[in-house]
């Protein structure tokens, strides 16, 4: 997870998404997601034999079959790897036992975005993305952290090493600072629902101990606010006021972001209607998004989890992914509310913006929740490596999108353009760049089976527009728009 999480800002290489992005970070990412789960699978100690198992395997099931129906299989079997790591981890966690090893993670995700936001560390964010540190991008740096909150406050409030306990109060404090120098408004929603549920908790609960412990906890959260208010930032907000003015927006529908997110969650939720039972296929929301959008613009990834998933493997799999959360959640052990409040804080975040579709965040939820289940009985296991051939599958395709991207953005000729698209066959944006290239040269007999592929990967629910390729044949400058 940590080297996961380090790689935008370890990426200090000459690549640049030809969009303008920094792609080459997340494919890298997923690459190292997924070879980190075939090693959590591959030592650990057996599945559990109860409903968790169950509704996880039948969710691989359902995740697998969207993607060999959509008409991009391809894409679709590579972006449920992303899936099948999360599932990988999850159950690996379950027989591994407690471990304070995320809280060296929080810790050095917050400390870079602080440092970032003081100036103290430069040039580790995108640009127009800081303060990001370690992850590059100050939306996923504020909702890793604000997932792995409720876990943090646990190593306050639970009996512990004195030392490993005041390591949680500076690491919550210095992660509150951090939520709010980000401005990410999904991270400011969910930690104020948190707040309010750990001060419920706190109100509840006859134990003096666990209150005082409680309180000690309130403080890091006031001493992180507090920092906030009297740091010297080197943040350049166009606003004068551009925390009051984050607040005050908060929740507001007719803000541009407001307005943006609720069209898009308009048309996904059409394209969820349309295709009810497997979805669009894993992946497949950005191909499909223009047939239900007409010209409204879209993005890389949905802005939502919930809706996303629902869209692109149907309305089955969302079913059986509640209940899995909710088999989850249930329990009268003591670590249950670590359990609820995390997913309290990944329905908040996911509602709002794609957490659970990066590799730092689901890898780094996936091990809380495990960790947190009660141990399961050593004799009711299943063997693990029924998933450990899909999910080092999944590391290898991951590792030819890399390789494809490596090629194309260093492609010295045709020949590379071509080595690209072969190693990533089901990405219609390289096929689309690669077509470019060969019309640009004048010779649309090259381009003709890049454009076939893209005619039958987006599949009858693509505008015509989009379908024919035999106008794009005609045109004499192929618009690089659609690559885009």
């Amino acid at each position: 997870m940590a080297i996961a999480a380090s790689l935008p800002a370890a990426a200090r290489i000459p690549l640049r998404d030809p969009a303008g992005g920094q792609a080459h970070t997340a494919l890298a990412q997923e690459l190292v997601a997924c070879a980190a789960a075939a090693v959590a699978v591959s030592v650990s100690r057996g599945w559990p034999r109860d409903r968790v198992t169950k509704l996880a395997a039948l969710l691989v099931v359902l995740e697998i079959a969207s993607a060999a129906v959509a008409p991009n299989p391809w894409a679709g079997l590579r972006a449920s790897g992303l899936l099948l790591a999360g599932v990988a981890v999850l159950g690996a966690a379950r027989t591994s036992g407690p471990s304070a090893a995320p809280l060296a993670l929080v810790l050095a995700v917050a400390a870079s975005v602080i440092g970032e936001a003081l100036g103290v560390l430069v040039g580790w964010s995108r640009t127009g993305h800081a303060p990001g540190g370690l992850l590059g991008e100050r939306n996923a740096a504020s909702e890793l952290l604000v997932c792995a909150m409720p876990w943090v406050v646990a190593r306050i409030v639970r009996p512990a090493d004195r030392r490993l306990r005041a390591i949680a109060c500076a690491t919550l404090a210095l992660a509150t600072a951090a939520v709010i120098l980000t401005r990410t408004r999904s991270a400011w929603l969910a930690l104020a629902a948190l707040a309010a549920l750990g001060l419920w908790l706190a109100w509840r609960t006859a134990d003096d101990v666990l209150r005082s412990r409680a309180a000690t906890a309130v403080a890091a959260v006031a001493a992180g606010v507090l920092f906030v208010a009297l740091a010297p930032q080197r943040l350049a907000w166009s606003s004068a006021h551009p925390y009051r003015e984050t607040l005050a927006h908060l929740v507001d529908p007719s803000s541009p972001s407001g307005a943006g997110r609720l069209v898009q969650y308009a048309n996904t939720w059409k394209m969820a209607l349309a295709h009810p039972l497997l979805g669009v296929g894993p992946g497949a929301w950005a191909d499909r998004y223009g047939a239900f959008a007409g010209s409204a613009p879209g993005n890389r990834l949905p802005n939502g989890d919930v809706l996303g998933f629902v869209a692109e493997r149907g309305f089955a799999a969302a079913l059986v992914a509640l209940a899995l959360a909710v088999t989850i959640a249930r329990g009268r052990d003591a670590d249950r509310w670590i359990r609820r409040a995390t997913l309290l804080a990944v329905l908040v975040v996911g509602s709002l913006d794609a957490v659970m579709q990066l590799g730092p965040h689901l890898l780094l939820v996936a091990w809380i929740l495990g960790t947190s289940m009660p141990a399961p009985e050593p004799r009711r296991t299943w063997p693990s490596f029924a998933l450990a051939a899909p999910v080092t599958v999944a590391a290898g395709l991951a590792a030819c999108r890399v390789a494809a991207f490596v090629c194309f953005v260093r492609a010295s000729g045709f020949d590379d353009l071509e080595r690209a698209a072969a190693l990533d066959p089901g990405n219609v944006r390289l096929r689309l760049a690669v077509a470019e290239s060969w019309l640009e040269a004048g010779r649309p007999d090259r381009a003709r089976p890049h454009l076939d592929a893209v005619d039958r990967f987006r599949g009858q629910s693509a505008p015509r527009s989009m379908r024919s390729s035999s106008a794009l044949l005609e045109t004499p400058s192929f618009s690089y728009r659609f690559a885009r």
